[in-house]
């Protein structure tokens, strides 16, 4: 289990550190943290191991790189039906994840991560960077491609937030 954050940087990519048009951001470029989420690192190539008939050997031959994946995963507390102790809200902040136009910047929140141990991810398959609107730590530029969440019939919710990462 991790606690990590998310910030929309607003930005449609990093080509230049001054960007001259910002998009709408989830949470408003707020930092949408979470807690106690499963997080998941994905990367593959396309290969064709297809045998040739005339052939007593298999050569494999090597496609390109897929682009990396991540998935978090976690629950959401419903709460009271008056809205309070709940973390509904970082629903639609995760849903505004996938809608927004923006690069969104996933990472350890270092004070965070001092309950939970070491951010293996982000530390070795990360990026450091000074763009506009970045923070700090080593994190990934994802772009959100998809929001789950499932109520089930306690006072929690599971979700599932997938996404790709454009650059590192």
């Amino acid at each position: 289990m991790a606690n990590i954050t998310i910030t929309d940087s607003g930005i449609a990519n990093f080509i230049t550190t001054t960007p001259s048009n910002y998009f709408t951001r989830a949470n408003s470029g707020s930092a949408i943290e979470l807690k106690g989420v499963s997080i998941s690192y994905d990367i593959s190539k396309n290969v064709d191991s297809t045998a040739s008939p005339d052939s007593e050997e298999t050569e494999i031959a090597q496609g390109s790189t897929n682009t990396p994946k991540v998935v978090i995963s976690g629950l959401i507390s419903l709460g009271k039906l008056d809205g309070s102790t709940t973390d509904l809200g970082q629903a639609k902040h995760l849903s505004d994840c996938v809608r927004t136009k923006g690069v969104k910047c996933l990472y350890y929140n270092d004070a965070l991560t001092d309950e939970t141990g070491y951010p293996i991810l982000m530390k070795f398959l990360g990026v450091s960077d000074v763009y506009t609107n970045h923070p700090e730590e080593i994190h990934f530029h994802m772009i959100f491609t998809s929001f789950r969440i499932t109520q089930d019939n306690n006072n929690n919710s599971k979700f599932t937030l997938t996404g790709e990462i454009t650059s590192a």
